[in-house]
């Protein structure tokens, strides 16, 4: 299967930059709602 080659080092860049990924579209979501619950 793809990825096969890359070793564990690829697999943990990968899913390191899914979670990158993940933690900018909550705080996408997220942020203003945090932001305004702050200020208020």
């Amino acid at each position: 299967h793809p990825g096969a080659g890359e070793g564990p080092k690829g697999s943990a860049v990968r899913r390191l930059k899914w979670h990158v990924n993940w933690v900018q579209n909550v705080a996408r979501q997220f942020g203003p709602y945090l932001w305004w619950a702050q200020v208020n």
